[in-house]
């Protein structure tokens, strides 16, 4: 597989005798890929399915005093976390990215408490009250199940090669964008963990989920 960096030279990739057509985005399984990497598109299209999906839920469910807290936060997980997070796995988020979604998940989950965002109710007491863990970590738990199952692959896997594969050429001026592996990299240093010793927990499924759910 040949990758450039230069935006004027186009790769002509040809597949059993057919060329494919290059684009600017796709959708695959759901998710839109764009050709400069960035996570605009993808995220607008996330939040406004969360937010089409809490008007859907807002009078007829997370208003009613009648419904428990447990039973709205059950729906919260099962149904309006996994629509703002559908493809996480995968993203790389900057911090305005990281506040836009924040914003969603406390949207839902000051409605469940009954207080909006003039009254002062820090997050973090709303979030404990509640039970449930920020979705920036949420996130960070699902990108290292994905890499460890990655870790995982045998390395002819094509999932594996694509992967690690690399790109030649010159970078752009300035401060070199964020990749995946730096945002895992990232995690790995939160949680005190060098990359080689995840990599060895990594080869063990009941040790690595063990290591993602702490």
């Amino acid at each position: 597989m040949k990758i450039t960096r230069e935006k004027t030279k186009e790769l002509k990739i040809k597949l059993e005798g057919k060329y494919i057509e290059q684009v600017n985005s796709y959708k695959y399984l759901g998710v839109t890929f764009e050709e400069d990497g960035t996570m605009d598109c993808e995220l607008n299209k996330r939040i406004g399915q969360a937010s089409r999906t809490y008007f859907a839920l807002n009078r007829g469910f997370i208003e009613k005093k009648e419904i428990s807290k447990k039973t709205k936060m059950r729906i919260y997980k099962a149904v309006y976390r996994p629509i703002l997070t559908y493809g996480c796995e995968s993203w790389v988020l900057n911090k305005k990215e990281k506040v836009r979604i924040g914003a969603m998940e406390m949207k839902y989950l000051r409605k469940v408490k009954g207080v909006n965002r003039l009254q002062r109710h820090r997050n973090e007491d709303i979030r404990r009250e509640l039970e449930i863990q920020p979705i920036t970590e949420y996130i960070e738990k699902r990108q290292l199940e994905w890499w460890g199952h990655l870790m995982r692959l045998p390395n002819n896997t094509p999932t594996r090669k694509i992967w690690e594969a690399r790109s030649y050429g010159k970078r752009k001026r300035g401060r070199p964008e964020e990749t995946w592996d730096d945002t895992i990299k990232k995690i790995m240093e939160k949680k005190k963990v060098t990359i080689k010793r995840a990599k060895e927990m990594a080869r063990d499924r009941k040790t690595w989920r063990k290591f993602t759910n702490s």
